[in-house]
């Protein structure tokens, strides 16, 4: 009789009790290795937090385990939550979109202590407590089955060591384990491409033969560049990134342009700031459409352009694109593929040529057709796409790459320039700029906004300024204190 195989589970909390169990009812020998204590009624005390929620998903897990029903009798339903207003109002925001729709909570100590029971006296899974994973030796050769995201997907890609699945997707989780563990000869195989990966791909002396080889393409490669660059330094335009201390970052329709007097009155401060106060427009418009209309309201061309709903960057009077910005956001984009399966969908019709562009597609909505952003994004990742799906002003639908959008652009200018994320002053009116207005910026919602990001209201570093467009900025420059050093509100 053949022995079960044996499988390490690093942590013990209840996605690790869980996957042991599933494991064990499938004839094969896990073992969970957890860094705290036994789990008794007089040691649990949670962990991370008292209660976790239980929404469908993880319902759906315990029901394949066949535990759903003993679970059942430690969940408390949850409908929603109660917001309190600053003046004392409050507003319930149910979880679910109709009123049936419910998640659960449930503590966490009691159930760890409940699937480590039911894993380890019905099932006899091994735990051991008191053990924690400082490290993997990829030289083993065991086979992995990671994430189809991040380094493991580098990993797999040049070792061929493993299989690649679908984290959302607990069918091709099971799926992927089933391949690994079920065919002896396939295990041997990963093994031995394994070891021999490791010692190609991630030894020192291989990642600095690697290292040198790409540096020196990029020396050859860019040296024209370079000079470029440090002659931008050595003699700086009027407004060059590099030595900006804050950065003004403003949408454009509704927030930046509508009244002219304030709009002009925000241009003479920034054109007093100098240097050290960077302007930069980010909007749903195209490049071109952006440039016309900045023209038509007599605002100068910004330091940064953020065009297309944060789809892409340029530069100054130049339009210089940022292409490490394309590359960046390539990730997992397949524009056709994703315009295909939204076709048919109700309540959506593609805009004019004119307004899609690489990254981005746009399309006029119908509300009371339309189905629920959770629903298109299920469909969505039910034929394996990922997008971010930006819905505005009740009538407009923007599909970008899960790793474009305005605050996600804004936070890659941050980073890329050095330039502290609360350094950064971000204005908007619609729901296209929420992400924008959310993080660690400042964010200034004015007083024309949109009825979507009335949700904001009473989050820590977003104002709600009273005045509009323009005037509403000037607002919330004045509440931070985001002058430039010796200009004064009351002067400009």
């Amino acid at each position: 009789m053949t022995q079960p195989k044996r499988i390490a589970i690093v942590g013990g909390g209840p996605a690790g009790s869980l996957l042991a169990i599933l494991l064990a009812r499938r004839n094969l020998a896990p073992v969970v290795y957890e860094r705290s204590q036994p789990f008794t009624a007089s040691s649990l005390d949670g962990g991370r937090s008292i209660n976790l929620a239980l929404a469908a998903r993880g319902i759906a897990a315990l029901r394949r385990a066949g535990i759903d029903a003993e679970v059942a009798k430690l969940m408390i339903s949850m409908r929603g939550r109660m917001l309190h207003d600053g003046d004392g109002r409050q507003r319930f925001l149910a979880y679910g979109q109709r009123a049936t729709e419910e998640i659960y909570s449930v503590s966490r100590a009691a159930l760890n202590r409940l699937l480590y029971e039911i894993a380890s006296q019905r099932h006899g899974v091994e735990y051991r407590f008191g053990e924690q994973c400082v490290d993997v030796d990829p030289t083993d050769g065991a086979p992995i089955v990671a994430t189809a995201d991040g380094g493991p997907r580098d990993i797999v890609a040049a070792c061929d060591n493993g299989v690649l699945v679908d984290a959302m997707d607990p069918a091709d989780i099971a799926a992927g384990l089933e391949s690994v563990l079920s065919d002896p000869r396939a295990w041997q195989r990963r093994a031995r491409r394994g070891i021999a990966g490791v010692a190609r791909h991630y030894t020192w002396d291989a990642h600095v033969a690697k290292y040198l080889k790409h540096l020196g393409r990029v020396l050859r490669r860019n040296r024209k560049q370079v000079r470029r660059h440090l002659a931008d330094r050595l003699h700086p335009g009027p407004s060059p990134l590099p030595f900006v201390r804050r950065m003004l970052v403003s949408d454009i329709d509704n927030t930046l342009i509508g009244d002219k007097p304030s709009l002009v009155t925000l241009m003479s401060m920034l054109q007093r700031c100098g240097h050290e106060f960077g302007f930069a427009v980010a909007t749903g418009r195209n490049l071109d459409s952006t440039l016309r209309v900045l023209r038509q309201w007599s605002v100068r061309v910004p330091d940064v352009l953020i065009t297309s709903v944060g789809s892409e960057i340029h530069y100054g009077r130049e339009l210089k694109p940022d292409v490490g910005w394309r590359n960046h956001i390539r990730y997992q984009w397949r524009r056709d593929a994703l315009e295909q399966a939204l076709a048919e969908v109700p309540g959506l019709s593609l805009q004019l040529p004119e307004s899609q562009r690489e990254f981005k597609l746009s399309y006029d909505v119908d509300p009371d057709a339309m189905p629920a952003l959770r629903t298109l994004q299920a469909m969505l990742r039910a034929q394996r796409l990922s997008a971010k799906l930006i819905y505005s002003h009740e009538s407009f639908l923007d599909v970008l790459p899960v790793r474009a959008s305005k605050g996600q652009a804004v936070r890659y200018l941050a980073y890329k320039w050095g330039l502290p994320l609360g350094n950064f002053l971000v204005a908007g009116d619609s729901g296209n700029d929420e992400e924008m207005l959310l993080g660690d910026t400042l964010a200034v919602v004015v007083g024309n906004h949109s009825p979507e990001l009335a949700t904001l209201r009473g989050l820590e570093r977003v104002y709600f300024a009273n005045a509009a467009h323009a005037a509403g900025i000037m607002e919330g420059i004045a509440h931070y204190g985001f002058v430039c050093q010796g200009y004064s509100m009351e002067a400009g």
